[in-house]
């Protein structure tokens, strides 16, 4: 969940709110830039239309040809309104999600350094860790990283938690008490453990190339088969455009939902803030 930053390469896997060109696995695109992609594709096809319907002889364009398009226009948009919409709403069911789990850990963070505090000095140390382990995910996660960096592995993300898990096991309880602390600390970070693995496995990128294409070739046909209905004039191409903007918002929309720890709809720290401001009192 939270996403510590290692150093990437150019095999590294792609930070959230990016998508990872196919050609070599290197170039990163942001979602302002895809949706902009989308917006001129989706108004060309439109022009495209309008021009093309000007080429066309009279006796083409029957009532008759004027039916069809309208009917595979309107079968296109359909389909388009239909996986625009549950891509909308799925992508904001991630969202929320995620931010319910980010809550959810916080809390539990909270209540780890509160055990721990019970447990006595002994376990001073491991509170340190854990304030330290969580600030560091916070500056990584929504400081912005440096150029090169990406979201860690797997792999890197248990290590940190990993330590704090092996130094509850490591201390000695030589109370009751003691021992009843030290089985729900290493039970509570387990469970700490098994969210983040389960929400940072969620986090990669959902949206892929190909699904893009077929979804902006979709509009692209939609707009031209609009263009061909109508007559190359100002507020034809005024309605083109505003419909154009309208599908790449709707694109971005779902992209940054797709990202919720970067981008303009960036999850906002508040919890985990307030989790680092109570750890270690």
């Amino acid at each position: 969940m939270f996403g510590e930053v290692a150093a990437g390469s150019d095999g590294g896997a792609a930070s959230a709110g990016e998508i990872v060109a196919p050609a070599g696995g290197a170039a990163r695109v942001t979602a302002a830039t895809i949706a902009l992609i989308a917006a001129l594709l989706t108004f060309g096809g439109g022009t495209v239309g309008m021009l093309y319907d000007k080429l066309l002889p009279e006796h083409q364009v029957s009532d008759e040809t004027r039916a069809l398009i309208n009917r595979v226009t309107g079968l296109v948009a359909t389909m388009a309104a239909l996986v625009l919409g549950l891509l909308i709403a799925s992508a904001n069911t991630f969202y929320n999600s995620q931010k319910s789990d980010l809550e959810i850990l916080s809390g539990r963070v909270i209540e780890l350094d509160t055990m721990l505090r019970d447990y006595g000095p002994d376990a001073r140390p491991i509170r340190d860790l854990l304030k330290d382990t969580v600030t560091q995910v916070y500056q990584h996660t929504w400081n912005r990283p440096r150029p090169g960096e990406s979201l860690a592995t797997i792999a890197e993300m248990r290590a940190g938690w990993g330590a704090i898990s092996r130094q509850i096991d490591e201390v000695r309880p030589t109370i009751d008490a003691q021992k009843s602390l030290q089985s729900k600390a290493a039970d509570l970070i387990a469970s700490i453990q098994d969210l983040r693995l389960g929400t940072r496995l969620q986090i990669d990128n959902s949206v892929t190339w190909p699904f893009l294409s077929i979804l902006v070739s979709w509009t692209m046909l939609l707009f031209f088969g609009f263009g061909l209905l109508a007559r190359f004039n100002a507020a034809a191409v005024f309605t083109l455009a505003i419909g154009a903007l309208s599908v790449a918002s709707a694109i971005f929309l779902i992209l940054e939902l797709d990202a919720p720890y970067s981008g303009m709809l960036r999850l906002p720290p508040t919890p985990i803030l307030q989790a680092i401001d109570v750890l270690g009192k």
